[in-house]
Parts: structure tokens; sequence; C-alpha cells
């Protein structure tokens, strides 16, 4: 890996941990729905985060989902 993707996949990594330890964001089906502060929105590095899990794990194949902040 050259230094751009060393420093690409360091980032990654620290915003992972940091949406693991605050656990914050809901995954949800394609239907409305709100977080704990009746809200349905979420931060461009939690929707990142988000992206990222499910490209590496692919939870939902052929599959609609949403994801929002807590």
């Amino acid at each position: 890996m050259n230094n751009k993707q060393n420093n690409l996949q360091e980032r990654v990594e620290k915003l992972r941990s940091l949406l693991k330890a605050a656990e914050c964001v809901f995954i949800g089906d394609e239907e409305y729905f709100v977080n704990t502060k009746g809200e349905s929105r979420i931060s461009y590095a939690d929707y990142a985060i988000a992206m990222i899990d499910e490209i590496e794990n692919a939870n939902n194949i052929q599959k609609r989902f949403s994801v929002i902040g807590k």
C-alpha cells in the first residue's frame, strides 16, 4: 500500500473504533424511523462508517436499508 492508502486506512479504523465505542448508528429497513431524540438524521462520519461496514460485511445484499445517528 502507498502512503495515501495507509492514511485512509488509519482514518477508517479510527472512525470505526469511535463508532463502536459510541454505538451511534441505528440500522433499519426502508421504513421511516427516528432515533431516541425523535430525529431522523446522521452525520457524514457515521454515514461513511455505516457504508464501509456494509461493504465489508455485506449484511444487506439486494436489500434497501437506512441508517440514522443515535
